[in-house]
């Protein structure tokens, strides 16, 4: 999956368009970024990129900026 699809497939799941989307997208910053969300967003980064993200490590993925870290 390259970076404009993980956009798109992000941006349905914050419910945010993607033109829309900056790379300060977070958290509990964005408003549709909620804890559901979030799962969802984890769920695509171990489907997609096939890593395996516990408990130590789910924290860090918390920002797009981060996100983009390893999509890159």
């Amino acid at each position: 999956m390259k970076k404009d699809e993980f956009l798109i497939e992000f941006s349905k799941i914050i419910k945010v368009p993607v033109d829309q989307i900056t790379e300060n997208e977070a958290l509990g910053t964005t408003p549709s970024w909620d804890s559901f969300a979030q799962v969802e967003i984890l769920i695509l980064l171990e489907k997609e990129f096939e890593i395996e993200i516990d408990e130590n490590t789910m924290n860090w993925y918390i920002s797009l900026n981060r996100i983009l870290k390893l999509v890159n």
